[in-house]
């Protein structure tokens, strides 16, 4: 119950399953109340009738979003006391076949939208409290095709160092914490292609893919007051940044085979 009493916002919980959703889980088990936002309304509340807590319909594209999230969040639990920026998606594709469409829409997801929601949050937090922002190894591992996922991930990352120095005088921890390949649904499709799997697990050197469940505990200790890191990437990936990623040769074929299925 290391987070008894402690209200937490989690924003990126609304796919069945992910990543958010385990966060989510773990800390209602540890004592939290918790407001879970996203897209699909549904989802969250099948959730928060499992588990309890609030859901909360959210856009992070939309100017105004996350101030109106904060809000709520006031309102419902009184407080924040824990923020967490779980919203990610993935655009992979060839560099050079890149659009600025493609560009402009995962700036505004990964980029623009989590500096908004830091900024909502902090405006209203509990001194002494906790930030911690999901992000990937693909931010400072080179991962074949995923060239805007990768550039907007590490950006946010750096924003995480800056906040962490600026409001560290409030007590206020800010941390990053970066999985590997996790089998969550926006990973799905290239799990269930057993080329792509085998040529990442061979570079892990606890020999296998990490789990929700295991970023949720994760981020249960960054969110305790156990915790005295700030302006850290916490890497919970089973020691792949002590080797690397597949190369691009090893992922063409399976790379493509995932493209051409989706």
């Amino acid at each position: 119950m290391r987070l008894k009493g402690k209200r937490a916002v989690i924003a990126g919980a609304s796919g069945k399953d992910n990543i958010g959703q385990a966060i989510a889980r773990r800390f209602v088990a540890e004592g939290a109340d918790i407001l879970i936002a996203g897209r699909r309304l549904e989802n969250l509340e099948a959730l928060t009738s499992e588990i309890g807590g609030h859901a909360s319909h959210f856009d992070i594209e939309r100017d105004g979003a996350a101030e109106d999230l904060m809000d709520e969040a006031m309102e419902k639990m009184g407080g924040i006391d824990i923020v967490v920026q779980s919203v990610g998606a993935s655009l992979p594709g060839p560099f050079l076949e890149t659009s600025r469409s493609d560009l402009e829409k995962m700036t505004r997801l990964q980029l623009i939208g989590p500096y908004q929601y830091f900024q909502a949050a902090l405006k209203r937090m509990a001194d002494g409290g906790s930030i911690i922002n999901v992000s990937s190894v693909g931010a400072f591992r080179v991962n074949q095709g995923q060239a805007i996922y990768s550039a907007t991930k590490a950006g946010i990352d750096h924003l995480v160092r800056v906040l962490a120095n600026e409001f560290g005088a409030r007590g206020i921890r800010i941390n990053t914490l970066s999985p590997g390949l996790v089998d969550t649904p926006m990973a799905r499709p290239f799990m269930d292609n057993q080329q792509f799997l085998e040529a990442h697990i061979r570079y892990y050197p606890l020999g296998r893919i990490g789990t929700g469940d295991e970023c949720g505990a994760a981020a249960a200790y960054l969110a305790s007051d156990e915790c005295f890191m700030t302006g850290e990437n916490l890497q919970v990936s089973g020691g792949l940044p002590l080797r690397m990623l597949p190369s691009a040769d090893e992922m063409e074929a399976a790379f493509e085979d995932v493209m051409s299925a989706q």
